[in-house]
């Protein structure tokens, strides 16, 4: 065997070597120090694993593990491969016979009978490894920096790129835009795990894991959250082994159905893609003029993922709104202590609608004659449009004594607050606060209890210490090298302190690969 050169692929090279019969071989060009040699022993399996990986990357090819020897069922022996080490397997492809019942395409193996290869075997009465056999001669091209991207090792998409991709999905966001926005945020597809093809199949996967078992797991997730959530029920039928109809209500919508629930509508019109059932939403409107949702069920039906978003969308939107009501101040052109009381009591959105009315009780309204029987006072009110024309009059009857009024408009009955026409009296009358009897709950700031808001009672929420933690982990990595932004020797010295922390981890706790999908497909 004869060296013809070094050939070059970015920062990966290699020798080539020339035999007799024409066969060419590659032998990686790197570094002594991440050479694996005859004899060199480490302290558990896990460094081998790690050491063979580094030489891999900087070598250009990828590896896998193979064959395990066992004696009384304790390991002796542990082998690690190139992934191209397997015997090539091709399908024929019947172009031109029409008649054969063989559909086999064309296809194409990365395998090439490649030798390179580590053995290890276990150093007696201890836990530590020896290698007693590497080859480090390919019979293939090794792969440039610029191509590491495909190797099989880079497109293992592991827990947490599973995790990203279930929760794109469940707003509504597929794989491949899974995908781009992976590489914006890694800088680059070559930073990615997986390509768009092997994130499809991912979610295939998960798919095609809940396929059997996706009504039990319903069952189970909404008999958790009755264990673990206060106030939380539901109910549910299974005729001959399939749930037919399934109901639940959470403290939330308790609260919402109490505060609001004097008109309830639902709609029996959304039917699930998968299922064709039928989703049904009972709903009201809150104190914020904002949909509620007092329960939901489905006949039929067995997909909640969309319900659980356009809740979760509803309670941000009204606890938004009550932190606007309540750490911000309107606007009061005039500061009448009328306007002033109701900016205290009322959300934001039924305020601006009051003092709308307070504005035109004032401008657009005026007394044209009024009488007093028996201490009610009767006032004629002239109620004039944007011009000063008179469009109307109504009738207000005032007692002085406990503030109660009655109008012929039925303006409070109607939407359940004051209008102009009683405004226009009150201000007549010197009345500067709205008189309790006259303040429905439901349109109040405080109608529901703070706990509503509280972050466990959010669907697409994981307070779970777990997932609180490893959140955590995340911020304060990003806050590090936020703070180390144009400073690469500190941040790479924040990347060797993490590199440290990574290799005791990983020493110390052995990975199950199966883990990280049963996990992600319970969630």
């Amino acid at each position: 065997m004869q060296s013809v050169g070094v050939e070059h692929r970015g920062r990966v090279s290699s020798i080539v070597y020339h035999t007799s019969n024409g066969t060419t071989y590659w032998k990686p060009n790197v570094p002594e120090e991440f050479v694996s040699v005859k004899d060199m022993e480490f302290e558990t399996w896990d460094d081998a694993v790690n050491m063979y990986n580094t030489y891999a990357d900087k070598s250009g090819f990828s590896i896998r593990l193979s064959t395990i020897k066992r004696v009384k069922g304790s390991v002796t022996h542990r082998y690690m491969l190139c992934t191209r080490a397997d015997k090539p397997k091709f399908q024929d492809f019947y172009s031109t016979n029409s008649n054969s019942a063989s559909t086999s395409r064309r296809s194409s193996s990365k395998a090439v009978c490649c030798n390179a290869r580590l053995r290890s075997k276990l150093v007696p009465n201890t836990m530590r490894f020896k290698i007693y056999d590497f080859v480090d001669i390919h019979t293939h091209e090794l792969i440039g920096a610029n191509a590491m991207e495909f190797t099989k090792k880079r497109r293992k998409i592991g827990y947490s790129e599973r995790n990203f991709i279930h929760k794109l999905s469940l707003n509504k966001i597929g794989p491949n835009i899974a995908h781009n926005l992976q590489c914006s945020l890694k800088g680059g597809s070559h930073n990615v795990h997986g390509t768009k093809t092997d994130l499809q199949n991912a979610t295939r996967d998960v798919r095609l894991f809940n396929a059997d078992r996706d009504a039990q797991m319903i069952v189970d997730t909404l008999t958790c959250r009755s264990v673990n959530l206060p106030n939380f029920s539901f109910e549910y039928k299974v005729v001959g082994g399939e749930l037919r109809y399934i109901f639940w209500v959470d403290d939330v919508s308790k609260f919402n159905y109490d505060a609001f629930g004097e008109v309830l509508g639902f709609d029996a019109t959304y039917r699930t893609n998968k299922y064709g059932m039928i989703f049904l939403p009972f709903t009201g409107l809150d104190h914020h003029k904002k949909c509620v949702t007092f329960g939901a069920g489905l006949i039929y039906g067995e997909t909640i993922e969309s319900y659980k978003w356009l809740v979760d969308k509803q309670r941000k939107t009204q606890l938004e709104l009550d932190i606007k009501t309540s750490t911000t101040t309107p606007k009061m052109p005039e500061k009448l202590p009328l306007e002033i009381h109701a900016s205290k009591i009322y959300t934001r959105k039924i305020f601006l609608e009051v003092q709308k009315e307070i504005y035109r009780g004032m401008r657009q309204c005026y007394i044209t004659s009024s009488s007093e029987l028996d201490d009610i006072k009767k006032f004629n009110i002239a109620h004039t449009n944007k011009r000063f024309k008179v469009v109307n009059s109504y009738v207000v009857d005032f007692d002085a004594h406990d503030t109660t009024v009655s109008f012929s408009c039925m303006g409070f009955t109607g939407v359940g607050y004051m209008y102009r026409h009683a405004f226009c009296v009150f201000r007549y009358n010197e009345v500067e606060m709205i008189p309790d009897k006259y303040l429905p709950a439901r349109w109040m700031r405080n109608v529901l209890p703070d706990r509503v808001h509280d972050i466990s009672n959010r669907y697409s929420a994981e307070d779970d210490e777990e997932s609180v933690i490893r959140r955590n982990m995340f911020e304060l990595l990003t806050e590090c090298a936020d703070r180390l932004r144009h400073k690469p020797d500190s941040l790479n010295s924040l990347f060797v302190q993490l590199k440290d922390i990574k290799d005791k981890v990983f020493k110390e706790f052995s990975f199950d690969c199966n883990i990280s999908f049963l996990v992600l497909a319970n969630k």
